[in-house]
């Protein structure tokens, strides 16, 4: 797995033990132990929260397809204000990337509760919404005459669809069927019961989207 290290000290704080090398020691270690790869490492120099100023912070972001774990040394690296600290949650939480302190569990207040509820229910909107999308696309070109899915057997290999179908009907188990063709159970099963009909599984598979 790919995981990019976060590290972010103010001034102040340069002299002491939270030091970027500090905190970059610490992250190789980590991942090292844990057979992490390092992606990238980005930096932060500054103390405050403003996040249009948290250069290294946003490209994580903008990053966000290329690695698999974000790995900070504690929560207050990531960011001491809610707000922002939700926001990279959520964004990460879509992209199913894994956040993790090395040196703390988070303490969840009240309102990190209430902010990862909103989280969640902001990712299962999406899926949904992506879902939708998904199927009126599949719709829109099966109407237009577009095949969305590979070519049935009884096209690409005419007689084996034949010969398995053929089976069917003189009443073998799918077992038998398997024995005899060489295909997996669920490829027989696949091949007699819903072949020919894939384009409206791949439209009806979603139940759960009106």
């Amino acid at each position: 797995m790919k995981a990019v290290l976060y590290v972010r000290v103010s001034t102040k704080e340069q002299a002491k033990k939270h030091s970027i090398e500090a905190q970059i020691k610490e992250l190789r270690e980590y991942c090292e132990k844990n057979n992490l790869e390092i992606f990238k490492i980005y930096t932060d120099n500054k103390g405050g929260d403003l996040f249009e100023e948290r250069e290294g912070l946003m490209q994580l972001l903008d990053d966000k397809d290329n690695y698999d774990v974000l790995l900070f040394t504690e929560y207050d690296r990531l960011s001491r204000d809610p707000d922002i600290k939700g926001f990279v949650k959520f964004e990460l939480k879509k992209a199913g990337i894994k956040i993790i302190s090395i040196n703390e569990k988070e303490q969840k207040s009240e309102y990190d509760e209430l902010m990862e509820g909103v989280i969640n229910l902001f990712a299962r909107f999406e899926t949904k919404r992506r879902l939708r999308r998904l199927k009126r696309g599949f719709q829109i070109a099966i109407d237009k005459g577009v095949r969305c899915h590979r070519p049935p057997l009884s096209e690409k290999n005419p007689s084996l669809h034949t010969e398995v179908t053929g089976l069917k009907k003189a009443g073998l188990s799918y077992g038998s069927i398997a024995k005899i063709t060489g295909l997996s159970k669920a490829g027989v099963y696949y091949i007699i019961n819903q072949e020919g009909e894939k384009s409206k599984i791949i439209i009806d598979k979603p139940s759960f989207v009106r």
